[in-house]
């Protein structure tokens, strides 16, 4: 299995945020101005990933400081993707952009995150600490 990342650069630790693996830019560079037709169903599909990764705490919203996003570190995977428990608060409140094949595969599923075995989710949990406990360079 190979994890796609829909985690905005912001949110990688500095050693990543170049890497041609990330798919999604910085967030302030990836607002829509209007939500997707379908988007409270692909918000409903973000909510729904599995726990690969569950973080204790919060972090303010860094768009306005707002709000406290409980779990933002906790990370969601539908078995292909990874991404950030806050993704989908950026994705309802600031329509920020998801990558097109990742829109793709959430319509192709009719919106619902397939069931993923136990020993499956632990390879996916392995693989996520690969990608981002990755070496800093040199």
């Amino acid at each position: 299995m190979v994890l796609r990342l829909a985690i905005h650069r912001d949110f990688l630790p500095r050693h990543l945020q170049d890497d041609p693996a990330v798919e999604l830019g910085q967030l302030g560079q990836s607002m829509a101005a209007d939500p997707l037709p379908d988007s409270a169903r692909i918000s409903a599909y973000l909510a729904s990933g599995h726990e690969l990764f569950s973080a204790m705490g919060a972090r303010r919203d860094v768009v306005t400081r707002e709000k406290l996003i409980l779990g933002a570190d906790s990370l969601r995977t539908d078995g292909t993707w990874l991404w950030r428990e806050d993704l989908r608060h950026y994705f309802d409140r600031y329509h920020v952009l998801l990558p097109d094949d990742f829109v793709a595969l959430v319509r192709e599923r009719r919106y619902a995150v397939p069931s993923i075995s136990p020993e499956d989710l632990r390879q996916l949990s392995e693989e996520r600490r690969a990608i981002l406990s990755a070496p800093k360079p040199g």
